[in-house]
């Protein structure tokens, strides 16, 4: 009987044993059976009929799960085929297919035949724990573009004593949207999107190395709070775990954000990057009820008994400011939703090349934001730290790219940033991001009656005829989601996993090309820079472009120590050690204009040590905080009207004064640059950059609620109760640090782990 073996060209080899065994034996002198056959193989191969037991369609296949252990089998619909033939039969020869493998299973002594199992798998080496490189985007190509396979095998039918040959056509039949999703798998395909060029091959999340291993969200609850969502939709079926409507929903936002997550694999339309996961929707039209949308993700933690255990919270609402404002008071609020399991994914925003902005809500945005200068100098109106919610070290906060692999130019920097994700760019001539959209042509994105998109958008292609799918969808509210679902995939082969564990996991395993990033400012140090713990960071990148298949292959083999991580063990929930460090007037003094700062006719350094530590400390985060940085009055106009702003309060509705006041706030703050430093290394990484916009800071809260900003570019770093911290101002007014307590006005707290 035959063992379970791998085929190969060698599998001729096994046929090299007498018949007396498996066919009942030969006298000596007499022709064996086995050259008969061969001989007559040419002539005498008897094709098989339709049977049930000879598959013919890889869709009406049965998986054979007990012979196909590897997790990628079992994730797509239809990946195993398996054909029997009579127990003790020989295999003669195999034409190997393109995109599967071949397997031969021996019959167990209760069976009545053996098995040919068809695997398909793109590229069986893959599957191999070991496989470091896990760089599958031809593979990604042949899997996404063909749907068919073929395969051959010549075998010797022990029952009917001849020889016979079953070709197959197997068809894959995956998702028909699949191969034009560049974000999953880019090899410079454009077919739906005008043929546009910004395109560049290997751009993509490198999705596939993570189904490969597992990675496909199973057993995975997702939450998405966003404005609404078609939960009918074709390609959402039995995703959808829950659905609660706050307020009316606009549906177009969420049914596409939703779709880049979950989609689902059923050979309709595109597919999600985490197919399988259980999807728990919140829908709030007007995005002014995030604090009860939170409020109902907590509960539902605990009403299903998931409490601790991780879930993914997608947050693609950066461009809701003031309700977002609202949603997180401080700290210790995000921290309780951390405890619970919940951690938030959040987009950055998308106004970096923003002009203006209207008025909105009980905030009048306007009156700061009504100069083109950040536009024109090729820098952002924003920043990416304007609310709690972004600038916690507790979010993952995700950046923008392109098809390109550039940054997006819309697409909101800073600090905090963690990752960023491809998420397209808007205008004609760009890609943007295929999704699903609200079903039919009347409502959505993609509707008749419109000249100006392409055949697809307007639902005249074949693919597209009823016009459920989208290729406008475009922003962080794109990228978000991909990294949402890229932790999903995560946690279906690692439930252990906490948030510090995945935020170190997508940081380390982050592509990082540093062709691509170039500074904000004129002059300033904000391109890549690599710190004390060889760890590169950007404040248009944060630390790199995520890789789906790196990040779960970190995360499966962490769970079965194929390759240990020890660093890992220590990140629990909470960085273990926090220290502080208290910049006084003292500390601070006008140093000569540096390059990193811009051209200011005041420049500050601010420089203490970390004394308080006992021992070496591992960097998970540093967050700063100047609010009670003084503005100190001046013979000019500007400066004495600043005086009375000197807390930088954030929520305009608590600024007083003429438009004219805010303008000359608005220009202080844009042009005030802040950085901060160790002695590791000559990095500056710049929190606060020139041309950029900023508000975030509540009035008089140092008191109440100090409010940081996040600094992540020292992750990993270690550092000692002799190392300095450094703080650097550009400012066009003069500037004071002393406060009434005498502590400082520049505070650092630095968080990680002891070691």
């Amino acid at each position: 009987m035959l063992k379970s073996t791998k085929l190969s060209a060698l599998v001729l080899l096994s046929l090299s044993f007498s018949l007396t065994t498996a066919c009942g034996g030969s006298s000596s002198g007499e022709t064996s059976a086995i050259d008969n056959a061969t001989n007559v193989a040419d002539d005498a191969v008897t094709y098989p009929t339709e049977s049930a037991s000879v598959i013919t369609s890889l869709k009406d296949a049965t998986a054979y799960d007990d012979l196909i252990d590897d997790p990628f089998s079992t994730s797509f619909d239809h990946t195993a085929l398996v054909i029997e033939i009579p127990k003790g039969s020989l295999i003669f020869s195999i034409e190997q297919s393109t995109l599967g493998s071949l397997e031969i299973q021996s019959a167990d002594e209760s069976d009545e035949s053996d098995k040919i199992v068809y695997r398909f798998n793109a590229n069986a080496n893959v599957l191999n724990s070991q496989d470091a490189s896990l760089d599958t985007m031809s593979d990604c190509q042949k899997m996404f573009t063909l749907s068919k396979d073929t395969f051959a095998v010549t075998y010797y039918d022990i029952n009917e004593q001849t020889v016979k040959k079953i070709d197959k056509v197997v068809d894959i039949n995956l998702d028909p949207l699949l191969k034009e999703s560049w974000h999953l798998c880019n090899f410079g395909q454009s077919s739906v999107t005008w043929n546009y060029t910004d395109i560049v091959a290997g751009k993509d999340i490198n999705v596939l190395g993570s189904w490969l291993i597992g990675g496909n969200g199973q057993d995975v609850q997702t939450y998405v709070i966003d404005t609404g969502f078609d939960v009918e939709h074709e390609d959402m079926i039995d995703r959808i775990a829950s659905s609660m409507v706050l307020t009316t929903p606009e549906k177009q936002h969420g049914t596409s954000v939703m779709g880049i997550i979950g989609a689902n694999a059923n050979n309709v339309g595109t597919r999600g990057v985490a197919y399988q996961t259980e999807l728990n929707l919140i829908a709030d039209g007007s995005l002014r009820f995030v604090s009860k949308a939170l409020s109902y993700v907590f509960d539902a933690k605990i009403n299903e008994g998931t409490f601790y255990e991780i879930s993914p919270l997608n947050l693609s609402i950066g461009y809701a400011l003031p309700y977002v404002l609202n949603a997180f008071t401080d700290l210790d609020n995000i921290e309780n939703y951390v405890v619970a399991g919940i951690l938030p994914v959040v987009a950055s925003a998308n106004y970096h090349s923003q002009r203006t902005l209207s008025a909105s809500g009980p905030y009048n945005l306007k009156p700061f934001y009504s100069s083109d200068s950040c536009y024109l100098n090729g820098t952002s109106c924003f920043f990416a730290q304007t609310t709690e919610l972004v600038r916690s070290p507790y979010s993952i906060v995700v950046a923008s790219g392109d098809s390109n692999g550039q940054r997006a130019r819309y697409s909101d920097t800073g600090a905090n940033l963690w990752v960023t994700a491809p998420g397209g760019t808007y205008g004609d001539g760009f890609h943007k991001v295929l999704t699903t959209d609200v079903s039919g042509c009347r409502y959505g994105y993609s509707r008749t009656g419109t000249s100006t998109q392409s055949d697809f958008e307007r639902g005249l292609t074949a693919n597209n005829q009823v016009c459920n799918y989208t290729v406008q969808f475009n922003g962080t509210s794109a990228a978000t989601p991909m990294v949402t679902g890229i932790i999903a995939n995560m946690l279906s082969v690692n439930k252990n996993l906490t948030a510090n564990q995945i935020k170190y996991i997508l940081a380390t395993t982050a592509s990082v090309d540093k062709t691509v990033s170039g500074a904000l400012v004129p002059g300033s140090m904000l391109g890549w820079q690599t710190n004390g713990a060889n760890v590169s960071f950007s404040t248009e990148f944060g630390f790199g472009w995520v890789d789906a298949a790196k990040a779960v292959k970190l995360a499966k083999n962490y769970a079965s120590n194929d390759v240990y991580d020890s660093s890992l063990d220590s990140r629990q929930v909470f960085p273990d050690t926090q220290e502080e460090i208290a910049f006084s007037e003292a500390s601070c003094k006008l140093v000569p204009n540096d390059s990193y700062l811009g051209q200011h006719e005041y420049n500050y350094e601010c420089e203490a040590q970390l004394s308080g530590l006992t021992g070496n400390l591992e960097i998970e985060n540093v967050q700063l905080d100047f609010e009670e940085v003084e503005i100190l009055d001046d013979t000019k106009t500007s400066c004495n009207v600043l005086s009375s702003f000197h807390n930088l309060p954030a929520e305009l509705s608590a600024l007083s004064g003429t438009d004219n006041d805010l303008l000359k706030v608005s220009d202080f703050l844009r042009n005030l640059v802040v950085g901060v430093a160790n002695d590791n290394t000559n990095n500056v990484y710049i929190v606060k950059a020139q041309d950029e916009n900023f508000f975030g800071f509540e009035s008089n809260a140092l008191t109440t609620n100090p409010n940081y900003l996040l600094v992540n570019g020292f992750y990993l770093e270690n550092v000692t109760g002799s190392s300095i911290f450094k703080v650097y101002f550009g400012s066009d007014c003069p500037l004071g640090f002393t406060t009434s307590d005498g502590k400082g006005a520049v505070k650092l707290i630095i968080s990680g782990y002891a070691n």
